[in-house]
């Protein structure tokens, strides 16, 4: 199980290695895993920070418990 700590310290990477792309793919297989408002409020990030933009839409007009307001 990947704990709380483990998560911070990979998005922290992937922040500081400009690697977005790969952040998307490890965030959208995290959530088929558990659906917590950290990983979705860090996936409509990512989102934006790729320029997916029709992701993005598609996500946050459905179920999600993203913080959409802190991004």
């Amino acid at each position: 199980m990947v704990t709380f700590r483990r998560k911070l310290y990979l998005l922290h990477g992937c922040c500081d290695a400009d690697n977005w792309e790969e952040l998307v793919k490890y965030l959208q297989m995290a959530r088929k895993k558990a659906r917590e408002t950290f990983i979705e409020t860090e996936l409509v990030f990512a989102y934006a920070m790729t320029n997916r933009l029709a992701d993005l839409e598609e996500f946050i007009s459905g179920p999600n418990h993203a913080a959409i307001t802190q991004v």
